[in-house]
């Protein structure tokens, strides 16, 4: 990848500010590795792999053969192996997963924001030597709408039809590369305590009734909406869907309420 890009620089950025944040991830790291652990198959592929803080390489590792790690930066993905001393990982990076970051840093980008949209419809997806028995997409939909945001200047009308473009093109990846038989996993933040501030203090056991309520109020990341990403991955032919309960991940400045939808 360029290093002038800014989109690449944005993420290189945001992954040195959660470098150091191993022990603060430690809940939502469990709770994400056992989920994993759940799936069959002998290969695990992980979109978004970052620092690797939000997974256990080396107990996955006892129970895949095959650990494979995509993301944008490679240095953060590097660094994050050798802290776990983690074995049995193929690194895929820099690789952008989306196959619009280059788009997205370009002067031009939005001139025909009908035209960002398609292109993010039709988006090549990446060269990844799948297909895997398990895939995982850690947290990164919100990263690739951050991206559009970022590169946009703003959320507004224009926006929205480009960040649910980039929503099915990233569920058909996932189709594509968990095969026929495959299982995937998609993470996703939903909510923060930016806009709900009591998240931090909502029970556990209370979290899903809660989150029902502020997706019902519209109080959610555009694009986030598990509900409706459950609908589009049926319009997909996904099939066995299942809905994991919420859980709630302290990031530090911020809170997020996590979802995961397992097909």
């Amino acid at each position: 990848m360029n290093r002038s890009n800014p989109r690449v620089d944005e993420q290189r950025q945001n992954n040195l500010a959660t470098r150091g944040a191993w022990d603060r991830f430690a809940p939502h790291r469990r709770h994400l590795t056992e989920l994993v652990e759940q799936h069959p198959g002998r290969s695990l592929c992980v979109l978004g792999a970052g620092n690797c803080n939000d997974l256990d390489l080396p107990r996955l590792a006892q129970r895949f053969d095959a650990l494979h790690l995509a993301d944008l930066d490679r240095q953060a993905v590097e660094d994050g192996v050798a802290r776990q001393a983690a074995t049995n990982c193929q690194i895929h990076a820099p690789l952008d997963v989306s196959g619009m970051v280059g788009f997205l840093s370009g002067d031009d980008a939005w001139q025909d924001p009908d035209l960002c949209r398609q292109r993010a419809a039709a988006a090549a997806l990446p060269p990844l030597p799948g297909p895997f028995d398990t895939v995982v997409s850690a947290n990164l939909l919100t990263q690739l709408f951050d991206t559009a945001v970022r590169s946009r200047g703003a959320i507004d009308a224009e926006l929205v039809p480009v960040l649910l473009a980039l929503r099915r093109r990233h569920l058909e990846l996932m189709l594509q590369l968990r095969g026929d038989r495959g299982r995937a996993l998609l993470v996703t933040d939903v909510v923060s305590s930016d806009t709900c501030p009591e998240l931090p203090q909502v029970p556990d056991e209370q979290l899903g009734a809660q989150l029902a309520l502020w997706i019902n109020a519209g109080n959610f990341f555009t694009g986030a909406n598990p509900v409706a990403i459950a609908a589009e991955l049926r319009s997909l032919g996904a099939a066995a869907l299942q809905l994991h309960p919420p859980w709630k991940w302290n990031l530090g400045p911020r809170w997020y309420a996590v979802t995961a939808i397992g097909f």
